[in-house]
């Protein structure tokens, strides 16, 4: 009776060695590629700038590359493209609003001051006049100094290093030639062209990845 049960406890684990040693057959795991066709794309909402080289400016200040459309709006339509570009810059929504209507109002200022002065004499036409050189000095001074703090924060976010002017290079550049700072600072962040550049858009333009 012993000997029958060690026989039979013998051949259970023999079983279960035999049953344990099989190998286990993982399940095919199926893997989705994700990843997309076009790994040139560009990522919504990142913007995509023209590369710079060694920590310079991608065109000069005199290069005038940015197209007819972007150079006209710079120029004639001041007061909504420094808007746009502080926004786009400082990353700061709603500033282009706030800083095209404060613009605009001082040029408007200026337009109604300067017609009611021209030409006339006597202490009220004076008062306008002065208004008048007291409007344009404020709208120099702010636009100035708008696309002055403008541009060093590109220069800074692009690692540009200044020029011979050194730390005052942003404000001279914006002083002396203040269109063709924006045209630099535009091109800088991704504008090579007009193509994609839109005046009634806080940023210049509708969706980052719109751009080819």
């Amino acid at each position: 009776t012993i000997t029958l049960g060690l026989t039979c406890m013998d051949d259970v684990s023999s079983q279960h060695v035999s049953a344990s040693a099989q190998p286990v057959q993982a399940e095919p795991v199926h893997v989705i590629n994700t990843i997309s066709s076009d790994a040139s794309s560009h990522q919504v909402g990142v913007p995509t700038a023209v590369p710079f080289v060694n920590g310079s400016w991608a065109k000069s200040l005199c290069s005038c590359s940015c197209g007819l459309c972007l150079c006209c709006a710079v120029t004639f339509c001041f007061c909504i493209t420094i808007g746009q570009l502080w926004e786009r810059v400082m990353k700061s929504p709603g500033a282009c609003k706030t800083i095209s209507i404060g613009l605009w109002v001082l040029c408007i200022v200026i337009f109604i001051c300067g017609s009611i002065s021209d030409g006339g004499q006597g202490e009220v036409y004076e008062i306008f006049s002065t208004l008048t050189g007291a409007a344009n000095f404020a709208l120099l001074v702010v636009s100035t100094i708008l696309v002055c703090y403008i541009r060093e924060r590109s220069r800074k976010e692009y690692k540009i290093n200044v020029g011979c002017c050194g730390d005052c290079e942003d404000c001279c550049c914006a002083l002396c030639c203040n269109s063709c700072t924006q045209c630099q600072i535009f091109y800088q962040e991704g504008f090579p062209n007009s193509k994609h550049y839109l005046l009634y858009q806080p940023t210049g333009e509708d969706d980052f990845s719109t751009r080819v």
